[in-house]
């Protein structure tokens, strides 16, 4: 959920670095997304000229992704050589990437369990606008989410 919190693309959650995740400062710059073409995944630039942004984290994300980076660490330990080394935040138990599709089946899967109505991942993005729309930011603002 915590890509709701920013309001995030799919890709650019899954190619989001950590070399441009700065948890110290609470910022997170979107600078690559993973793209799926037919099955195939490739690393590209963000979407649009707006969407290479900076985005400021609340404590509570920042305190999730400490926590997630410290399991990943962990992770790393166990797989030792076997551990794919990608330097994503978000990637599969040994390190590899997370495949975009495989992520929106897992949100589905997880959203029927939890007995919501149906809803698409990207409209978790649309969602993030509205609540930061209610709370007073402006559509310049918004839109750098």
């Amino acid at each position: 959920m915590r890509r709701f919190a920013t309001g995030g693309r799919r890709g650019e959650a899954c190619g989001q670095r950590w070399a441009d995740t700065n948890l110290k400062s609470g910022l997170l710059t979107v600078a690559k997304q993973l793209v799926v073409d037919g099955w195939a995944v490739y690393e590209d630039d963000p979407k649009t000229d707006a969407g290479a942004r900076t985005i400021a984290l609340d404590s509570e994300t920042v305190a999730v992704l400490e926590a997630h980076r410290d399991r990943q660490r962990a992770d790393r330990e166990q797989w030792g050589t076997a551990w794919v080394e990608t330097r994503r935040v978000f990637t599969k138990g040994n390190g590899e990437w997370l495949h975009p599709t495989a992520v929106t089946d897992r949100f589905r899967e997880l959203a029927n369990a939890a007995g919501l109505p149906p809803i698409r991942l990207h409209d978790l993005r649309h969602g993030a606008a509205s609540l930061a729309h209610a709370n007073g930011l402006g559509r310049e603002v918004r839109g750098r989410r």
